[in-house]
C-alpha cells in the first residue's frame, strides 16, 4: 500500500480537501475496531469502525492493509475490546518496551509489542494463538520467537540484565545492541520452543541442533519449552529418547499437564579446546 493511497482513503472518508490529511508513517498507529464513530484521530492514532464503511470503503480499506507501510501498525480486529486490551498491555508491560524502544529495530518493536498482548491473551486463555498466527504471517517465524521468549520471561530475566551488564563498557554502542538483538532473535542459544506442529523427530533434532551449536560456543545448558498436552506428552519422549541414545542429561524438569520446561545439561563435550561456562 503506498502512502498516497492511505490518504486518499481518509482523505475521502473525512471529505476534506485532497491535501488537508497529513500522515507521519514514523509514528503511525492504525486500529479497526466498534467505535461510536467512523473514523476518530486521538493522539495519532486512526480509529476505524469497518461496521459504519460502506461496501466499497471497506475494500480499499482492507485491501490497503495488505502491504502496510513501514512503521505501522494495524491491529485488525473488528472489537473495541481488542484494541483495549493491546492498551492495557502495553501500559503494564511499559517499562520492558521503553528499555528497548530506541535500541532496536523498528519491526522488532512492533512484534515485541504484538507479543507482550499475546501473553496476557494466553495468560487469560484469550486469543494469544490467533494474534500470533497473525503477527507471524507478518515479520516471518522471527515473530513466534520473540513472542515465545516474552511469554517465557526471557525479555526480563535474561536479555535486560544482559544489555545492562553490555552497556557498561562505554565502546557499547546502539548499533552493537541492536545487532546483538536481532542475532539473539535470529538465534537464541538459551532455549528451544516446541510448537504443536513440531513432530517427535523434528523436537529431537531441534534439541540436538542446539547442542551442537551451542558446543561450539561453550554453552553447557539450554531449556526446551511446550505448551500444551501433546507437547508435554512430546517432549517426555523425547527426553526418554535422547537421554538412552546421546550423553544427554534433562535436569530441573518443571511439568504440569500442559506445561514443561526441561532443563538440558551437556554432560559430554568430545572437544577439549571447547570452553565451558
Amino acid at each position: 500500500m503506498s502512502q498516497k493511497t492511505l490518504k486518499d482513503f481518509l482523505t475521502s472518508l473525512f471529505k476534506v480537501e485532497k491535501g488537508a490529511v497529513d500522515i507521519d508513517f514514523s509514528n503511525l498507529s492504525i486500529k479497526v475496531g466498534n467505535f461510536s464513530k467512523r473514523v476518530n484521530i486521538v493522539n495519532n492514532i486512526i480509529n476505524i469502525d469497518p461496521q459504519k464503511l460502506t461496501p466499497q470503503q471497506k475494500k480499499v480499506l482492507f485491501e490497503s492493509f495488505k502491504n502496510p507501510p513501514p512503521k505501522t501498525q494495524f491491529i485488525l480486529d473488528k472489537s473495541e475490546k481488542v484494541v483495549k486490551k493491546l492498551e492495557n498491555s502495553l501500559e503494564k508491560n511499559k517499562s520492558v518496551i521503553e528499555y528497548f524502544k530506541d535500541n532496536i529495530p523498528d519491526n522488532y518493536l512492533e512484534m515485541l509489542k504484538i507479543a507482550a498482548l499475546v501473553k496476557q491473551e494466553f495468560d487469560n486463555k484469550g486469543n494469544g494463538r490467533i494474534l500470533k498466527q497473525e503477527l507471524s504471517e507478518r515479520f516471518g517465524i522471527v515473530a513466534n520467537t520473540v513472542c515465545n521468549l516474552y511469554s517465557a520471561g526471557y525479555f526480563e530475566n535474561f536479555l535486560i540484565p544482559y544489555f545492562n551488564e553490555k552497556k557498561t563498557d562505554s565502546n557499547y554502542s546502539n548499533s552493537d545492541f541492536s545487532s546483538d538483538f536481532v542475532s539473539f532473535m535470529n538465534d537464541f542459544p538459551l532455549a528451544v520452543f516446541i510448537s504443536t506442529q513440531t513432530s517427535l523427530e523434528e523436537t529431537a533434532k531441534m534439541i540436538l541442533d542446539r547442542i551442537r551449536k551451542n558446543n561450539l560456543s561453550g554453552i553447557r545448558k539450554f531449556k526446551v519449552h511446550g505448551i500444551g498436552e501433546k507437547n508435554v506428552k512430546k517432549i517426555q519422549e523425547t527426553i526418554l529418547k535422547l537421554e538412552k541414545e546421546k550423553k544427554i542429561e534433562f535436569t530441573n524438569i518443571n511439568r504440569t499437564k500442559r506445561t514443561i520446561i526441561a532443563e538440558v545439561v551437556l554432560v559430554e563435550i568430545n572437544n577439549p579446546c571447547h570452553k565451558t561456562h
